[in-house]
Protein backbone atom coordinates (compact mmCIF):
# COMPACT_ATOMS: atom_id res chain seq x y z
CA UNK A 1 0.00 0.00 0.00
CA UNK A 2 1.06 3.38 -0.64
CA UNK A 3 1.87 5.62 2.23
CA UNK A 4 0.65 8.72 1.88
CA UNK A 5 3.98 10.57 1.27
CA UNK A 6 4.53 8.47 -1.27
CA UNK A 7 1.61 8.82 -2.52
CA UNK A 8 1.31 12.88 -3.11
CA UNK A 9 4.91 12.50 -3.92
CA UNK A 10 2.98 10.65 -7.01
CA UNK A 11 0.74 13.35 -7.47
CA UNK A 12 3.21 15.70 -7.73
CA UNK A 13 5.26 13.85 -10.53
CA UNK A 14 2.04 13.99 -12.53
CA UNK A 15 1.02 17.03 -12.34
CA UNK A 16 4.43 18.17 -13.27
CA UNK A 17 4.41 15.71 -16.47
CA UNK A 18 0.67 17.11 -17.27
CA UNK A 19 1.85 20.30 -17.47
CA UNK A 20 4.74 19.60 -19.44
CA UNK A 21 2.43 18.46 -21.54
CA UNK A 22 -0.04 21.25 -21.75
CA UNK A 23 2.77 23.51 -22.37
CA UNK A 24 4.51 21.83 -25.61
CA UNK A 25 1.25 21.32 -27.12
CA UNK A 26 0.65 25.00 -26.68
CA UNK A 27 4.01 25.98 -28.13
CA UNK A 28 3.15 23.49 -31.14
CA UNK A 29 0.34 24.69 -32.19
CA UNK A 30 1.43 28.59 -32.28
CA UNK A 31 4.56 27.39 -34.53
CA UNK A 32 1.50 26.17 -37.01
CA UNK A 33 -0.28 28.99 -37.21
CA UNK A 34 2.65 30.82 -38.45
CA UNK A 35 3.22 28.66 -41.33
CA UNK A 36 1.50 29.44 -44.42
CA UNK A 37 -1.33 26.57 -45.55
CA UNK A 38 -2.60 26.44 -48.57
CA UNK A 39 -4.12 29.14 -50.21
CA UNK A 40 -7.98 28.62 -50.10
CA UNK A 41 -10.10 29.18 -52.91
CA UNK A 42 -12.54 31.78 -51.98
CA UNK A 43 -15.83 31.50 -53.47
CA UNK A 44 -16.85 34.27 -56.07
CA UNK A 45 -19.07 36.55 -54.20
CA UNK A 46 -22.59 36.13 -55.96
CA UNK A 47 -23.42 39.31 -58.31
CA UNK A 48 -26.30 41.14 -57.25
CA UNK A 49 -28.87 41.39 -59.40
CA UNK A 50 -30.02 44.78 -59.68
CA UNK A 51 -33.76 45.20 -59.67
CA UNK A 52 -34.33 46.73 -63.98
CA UNK A 53 -34.68 50.47 -64.01
CA UNK A 54 -38.40 51.46 -63.90
CA UNK A 55 -39.08 53.19 -67.24
CA UNK A 56 -40.22 56.64 -66.27
CA UNK A 57 -43.14 57.84 -68.47
CA UNK A 58 -42.33 61.08 -69.81
CA UNK A 59 -44.28 64.02 -67.91
CA UNK A 60 -46.91 65.32 -70.04
CA UNK A 61 -46.03 68.88 -71.94
CA UNK A 62 -47.92 71.09 -70.25
CA UNK A 63 -50.23 73.60 -72.04
CA UNK A 64 -48.83 77.12 -71.76
CA UNK A 65 -51.08 78.94 -70.10
CA UNK A 66 -53.50 81.35 -71.58
CA UNK A 67 -52.90 84.91 -71.60
CA UNK A 68 -54.73 86.45 -69.49
CA UNK A 69 -57.45 88.28 -70.82
CA UNK A 70 -57.44 92.03 -71.19
CA UNK A 71 -59.55 93.79 -68.41
CA UNK A 72 -62.18 96.05 -70.01
CA UNK A 73 -62.42 98.70 -69.73
CA UNK A 74 -66.42 99.35 -67.90
CA UNK A 75 -67.93 102.77 -69.27
CA UNK A 76 -68.59 105.14 -67.06
CA UNK A 77 -71.84 104.74 -65.84
CA UNK A 78 -73.60 108.23 -66.57
CA UNK A 79 -74.94 110.21 -63.57
CA UNK A 80 -78.50 111.00 -64.53
CA UNK A 81 -78.67 114.64 -64.34
CA UNK A 82 -81.79 116.88 -63.97
CA UNK A 83 -84.58 116.00 -65.46
CA UNK A 84 -84.75 117.85 -69.15
CA UNK A 85 -86.82 121.07 -69.13
CA UNK A 86 -90.56 120.48 -70.72
CA UNK A 87 -90.55 122.31 -74.33
CA UNK A 88 -91.86 125.93 -73.98
CA UNK A 89 -95.29 126.26 -74.35
CA UNK A 90 -96.16 127.89 -78.00
CA UNK A 91 -97.15 131.79 -77.71
CA UNK A 92 -100.78 131.69 -79.07
CA UNK A 93 -102.02 134.37 -80.62
CA UNK A 94 -105.85 136.50 -79.74
CA UNK A 95 -108.78 135.19 -80.47
CA UNK A 96 -110.41 138.17 -81.70
CA UNK A 97 -107.01 139.15 -83.73
CA UNK A 98 -107.46 135.79 -85.47
CA UNK A 99 -111.00 135.84 -85.79
CA UNK A 100 -110.14 139.58 -87.68
CA UNK A 101 -107.05 137.87 -89.61
CA UNK A 102 -109.18 134.40 -90.68
CA UNK A 103 -112.18 137.37 -91.71
CA UNK A 104 -109.77 138.91 -94.38
CA UNK A 105 -108.63 136.20 -95.60
CA UNK A 106 -112.13 134.45 -96.32
CA UNK A 107 -113.43 138.05 -97.48
CA UNK A 108 -111.42 137.77 -100.64
CA UNK A 109 -110.73 134.07 -100.74
CA UNK A 110 -114.37 133.36 -101.38
CA UNK A 111 -114.86 135.50 -104.28
CA UNK A 112 -111.67 134.11 -106.11
CA UNK A 113 -112.87 130.17 -104.59
CA UNK A 114 -116.74 130.33 -105.30
CA UNK A 115 -118.28 127.66 -106.75
CA UNK A 116 -120.96 128.35 -108.99
CA UNK A 117 -123.66 125.80 -109.49
CA UNK A 118 -123.84 124.41 -105.98
CA UNK A 119 -127.49 122.35 -106.01
CA UNK A 120 -127.62 120.89 -102.35
CA UNK A 121 -127.11 122.08 -98.88
CA UNK A 122 -124.40 119.92 -98.87
CA UNK A 123 -122.76 120.77 -101.81
CA UNK A 124 -119.78 123.36 -101.62
CA UNK A 125 -120.13 126.90 -102.01
CA UNK A 126 -116.73 127.65 -101.85
CA UNK A 127 -113.82 125.03 -102.80
CA UNK A 128 -111.24 123.51 -100.64
CA UNK A 129 -107.89 125.91 -100.17
CA UNK A 130 -105.33 126.91 -97.94
CA UNK A 131 -103.70 129.91 -97.69
CA UNK A 132 -100.16 130.89 -94.60
CA UNK A 133 -100.08 134.39 -93.90
CA UNK A 134 -96.38 135.75 -92.24
CA UNK A 135 -97.47 138.77 -90.46
CA UNK A 136 -96.22 140.63 -87.29
CA UNK A 137 -96.38 139.69 -84.18
CA UNK A 138 -98.45 142.48 -83.22
CA UNK A 139 -100.86 141.52 -85.57
CA UNK A 140 -101.92 138.46 -83.95
CA UNK A 141 -102.09 139.89 -80.36
CA UNK A 142 -103.89 143.33 -81.33
CA UNK A 143 -107.60 142.78 -82.82
CA UNK A 144 -108.57 144.81 -85.49
CA UNK A 145 -104.71 145.76 -86.77
CA UNK A 146 -104.53 146.95 -90.49
CA UNK A 147 -103.05 144.14 -92.04
CA UNK A 148 -100.62 143.86 -96.00
CA UNK A 149 -102.55 140.60 -96.62
CA UNK A 150 -105.36 142.35 -97.87
CA UNK A 151 -103.32 144.03 -100.45
CA UNK A 152 -101.79 140.68 -101.68
CA UNK A 153 -105.47 138.81 -101.58
CA UNK A 154 -107.01 141.29 -104.00
CA UNK A 155 -103.98 141.74 -106.10
CA UNK A 156 -104.84 140.43 -110.20
CA UNK A 157 -101.42 138.00 -109.46
CA UNK A 158 -103.49 136.24 -106.62
CA UNK A 159 -106.60 135.98 -108.98
CA UNK A 160 -104.45 134.82 -112.27
CA UNK A 161 -102.68 132.22 -110.05
CA UNK A 162 -105.51 130.63 -108.53
CA UNK A 163 -107.82 130.25 -110.99
CA UNK A 164 -104.56 128.95 -112.62
CA UNK A 165 -104.08 125.95 -110.27
CA UNK A 166 -100.62 128.04 -109.34
CA UNK A 167 -99.25 128.48 -106.25
CA UNK A 168 -99.76 132.00 -105.21
CA UNK A 169 -96.28 133.50 -103.13
CA UNK A 170 -95.11 136.93 -101.66
CA UNK A 171 -92.97 137.94 -98.70
CA UNK A 172 -96.60 138.04 -96.76
CA UNK A 173 -99.08 135.24 -97.89
CA UNK A 174 -98.61 131.72 -99.78
CA UNK A 175 -102.13 129.95 -101.49
CA UNK A 176 -102.59 127.22 -103.47
CA UNK A 177 -106.15 125.08 -104.03
CA UNK A 178 -106.36 121.61 -105.05
CA UNK A 179 -104.84 120.72 -108.40
CA UNK A 180 -104.33 117.08 -110.08
CA UNK A 181 -105.70 114.93 -106.86
CA UNK A 182 -102.47 117.39 -104.83
CA UNK A 183 -104.59 118.89 -101.81
CA UNK A 184 -104.02 122.26 -100.86
CA UNK A 185 -102.25 121.33 -97.97
CA UNK A 186 -99.65 119.40 -99.71
CA UNK A 187 -98.85 122.04 -102.54
CA UNK A 188 -98.22 124.12 -99.56
CA UNK A 189 -96.67 122.01 -96.60
CA UNK A 190 -94.94 119.52 -98.22
CA UNK A 191 -94.38 119.02 -102.08
CA UNK A 192 -91.02 119.92 -103.42
CA UNK A 193 -89.06 119.51 -100.15
CA UNK A 194 -91.29 121.97 -98.51
CA UNK A 195 -90.39 124.67 -100.75
CA UNK A 196 -93.56 126.95 -100.52
CA UNK A 197 -93.48 127.08 -96.82
CA UNK A 198 -89.63 127.50 -96.46
CA UNK A 199 -90.20 130.63 -98.84
CA UNK A 200 -92.62 132.11 -96.28
CA UNK A 201 -90.48 131.27 -93.34
CA UNK A 202 -87.20 131.89 -94.37
CA UNK A 203 -87.58 135.27 -96.02
CA UNK A 204 -85.30 137.79 -93.85
CA UNK A 205 -85.50 141.44 -95.58
CA UNK A 206 -87.97 143.52 -93.71
CA UNK A 207 -89.01 140.51 -91.70
CA UNK A 208 -88.83 139.66 -87.86
CA UNK A 209 -87.98 135.79 -86.62
CA UNK A 210 -91.03 136.48 -83.96
CA UNK A 211 -93.04 136.94 -87.09
CA UNK A 212 -96.84 135.23 -86.53
CA UNK A 213 -97.26 132.86 -88.76
CA UNK A 214 -101.21 131.61 -89.27
CA UNK A 215 -102.14 128.41 -91.98
CA UNK A 216 -105.68 128.67 -92.87
CA UNK A 217 -107.24 125.77 -94.76
CA UNK A 218 -111.35 126.22 -94.91
CA UNK A 219 -111.63 122.77 -94.45
CA UNK A 220 -110.30 120.78 -92.18
CA UNK A 221 -107.42 118.10 -92.97
CA UNK A 222 -109.17 114.83 -94.55
CA UNK A 223 -108.64 111.65 -93.08
CA UNK A 224 -108.66 109.80 -96.20
CA UNK A 225 -105.14 111.43 -97.29
CA UNK A 226 -104.08 114.78 -95.40
CA UNK A 227 -104.44 113.15 -92.19
CA UNK A 228 -104.04 109.38 -92.59
CA UNK A 229 -101.27 108.08 -90.63
CA UNK A 230 -101.71 104.26 -90.79
CA UNK A 231 -100.98 104.94 -94.94
CA UNK A 232 -98.49 107.50 -93.95
CA UNK A 233 -96.75 104.61 -91.36
CA UNK A 234 -96.83 101.92 -93.82
CA UNK A 235 -94.90 103.85 -96.85
CA UNK A 236 -92.07 105.29 -94.13
CA UNK A 237 -91.15 101.38 -93.28
CA UNK A 238 -91.05 101.05 -97.00
CA UNK A 239 -88.55 103.62 -97.48
CA UNK A 240 -86.52 102.32 -94.53
CA UNK A 241 -86.34 99.31 -95.62
CA UNK A 242 -85.12 101.01 -99.54
CA UNK A 243 -82.43 102.81 -97.21
CA UNK A 244 -81.01 100.10 -95.01
CA UNK A 245 -80.38 98.11 -98.66
CA UNK A 246 -78.90 101.24 -100.19
CA UNK A 247 -81.79 102.26 -102.46
CA UNK A 248 -83.43 105.75 -102.59
CA UNK A 249 -86.87 106.43 -100.77
CA UNK A 250 -89.33 107.21 -103.39
CA UNK A 251 -92.64 107.23 -101.33
CA UNK A 252 -94.77 110.30 -101.65
CA UNK A 253 -95.59 111.88 -98.85
CA UNK A 254 -99.18 113.55 -97.81
CA UNK A 255 -99.55 113.13 -94.03
CA UNK A 256 -99.30 116.23 -92.98
CA UNK A 257 -98.57 116.29 -89.44
CA UNK A 258 -94.86 115.27 -89.72
CA UNK A 259 -94.19 117.94 -92.08
CA UNK A 260 -95.70 120.88 -89.27
CA UNK A 261 -92.07 120.81 -87.77
CA UNK A 262 -91.01 123.51 -89.74
CA UNK A 263 -93.92 125.58 -88.18
CA UNK A 264 -93.50 124.58 -84.90
CA UNK A 265 -89.88 125.23 -84.52
CA UNK A 266 -90.86 128.83 -85.92
CA UNK A 267 -90.32 131.06 -82.78
CA UNK A 268 -93.26 133.84 -83.46
CA UNK A 269 -96.56 132.97 -82.29
CA UNK A 270 -98.44 130.64 -84.98
CA UNK A 271 -101.70 129.01 -85.46
CA UNK A 272 -103.28 126.11 -87.38
CA UNK A 273 -106.82 127.11 -88.26
CA UNK A 274 -109.58 125.10 -90.08
CA UNK A 275 -113.16 126.56 -90.94
CA UNK A 276 -115.27 123.59 -91.50
CA UNK A 277 -114.85 120.21 -90.49
CA UNK A 278 -115.02 118.12 -93.54
CA UNK A 279 -118.05 116.98 -94.37
CA UNK A 280 -117.03 113.05 -94.76
CA UNK A 281 -115.10 113.14 -91.58
CA UNK A 282 -117.93 114.61 -89.47
CA UNK A 283 -118.43 112.02 -86.08
CA UNK A 284 -115.41 110.57 -87.09
CA UNK A 285 -113.35 109.25 -83.52
CA UNK A 286 -110.02 109.13 -85.41
CA UNK A 287 -110.45 112.63 -86.94
CA UNK A 288 -110.33 114.00 -82.81
CA UNK A 289 -107.15 111.77 -82.39
CA UNK A 290 -105.89 113.40 -85.24
CA UNK A 291 -106.62 116.74 -83.79
CA UNK A 292 -105.05 115.44 -80.96
CA UNK A 293 -101.95 114.72 -82.34
CA UNK A 294 -101.91 118.04 -85.18
CA UNK A 295 -102.58 120.38 -81.54
CA UNK A 296 -99.57 118.91 -79.76
CA UNK A 297 -97.30 120.46 -82.81
CA UNK A 298 -99.01 123.39 -83.67
CA UNK A 299 -101.85 125.39 -81.98
CA UNK A 300 -105.24 123.79 -83.58
CA UNK A 301 -108.40 126.38 -83.83
CA UNK A 302 -111.77 125.98 -85.88
CA UNK A 303 -112.45 129.96 -86.64
CA UNK A 304 -116.56 130.12 -87.75
CA UNK A 305 -117.84 132.13 -86.34
CA UNK A 306 -115.31 132.67 -83.20
CA UNK A 307 -112.00 131.18 -82.82
CA UNK A 308 -112.01 128.21 -80.39
CA UNK A 309 -108.66 126.77 -79.79
CA UNK A 310 -109.20 123.07 -80.09
CA UNK A 311 -108.20 121.81 -76.87
CA UNK A 312 -110.84 124.50 -75.15
CA UNK A 313 -113.27 123.01 -76.36
CA UNK A 314 -114.62 120.52 -73.66
CA UNK A 315 -118.05 120.02 -75.37
CA UNK A 316 -116.42 118.87 -78.67
CA UNK A 317 -115.59 115.29 -77.39
CA UNK A 318 -119.66 114.76 -76.53
CA UNK A 319 -120.52 115.96 -79.55
CA UNK A 320 -118.28 113.19 -81.55
CA UNK A 321 -119.98 110.63 -79.07
CA UNK A 322 -123.37 112.10 -79.59
CA UNK A 323 -122.34 111.91 -83.74
CA UNK A 324 -121.45 108.25 -83.54
CA UNK A 325 -124.36 107.22 -81.26
CA UNK A 326 -126.83 109.09 -83.93
CA UNK A 327 -124.74 107.01 -87.08
CA UNK A 328 -125.49 103.91 -85.19
CA UNK A 329 -129.03 103.85 -84.41
CA UNK A 330 -129.11 105.23 -87.85
CA UNK A 331 -127.80 101.43 -88.85
CA UNK A 332 -129.66 99.83 -86.23
CA UNK A 333 -132.85 101.16 -87.77
CA UNK A 334 -131.68 100.29 -91.43
CA UNK A 335 -131.11 96.51 -90.42
CA UNK A 336 -134.72 95.98 -89.70
CA UNK A 337 -136.45 95.08 -93.12
CA UNK A 338 -138.88 97.52 -94.57
CA UNK A 339 -142.83 96.19 -94.22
Amino acid sequence: MWSYPVFMDCVCVWTGVLKAVLLLSFLTSSIGIDEPGPERELEPEPELELEPELELEPEPELEPEPEPEPELELEPVPVPGPDPLPEPEPELVNNEALKHIINVIHKHASEVFAVTGSTSEDSPDISQHAVAVRITKNECLTPGLTSPIETDLQSNEFINAINNKEVFITKHVIAAKYKNKKHSEYRLLIENDQAVIKTLLELTVGRNENDCVIFYTYNSPCLKTCLNETKYLGQKARDDTRVAKGKTPNETYRYIIPFLDILKNHKGPKAFVFKKVYREDKGNITLREQFDKLNKTIPLYQCNDNCKLWKDDPVDFISFLLAVLALLVLRFYKSFPKS
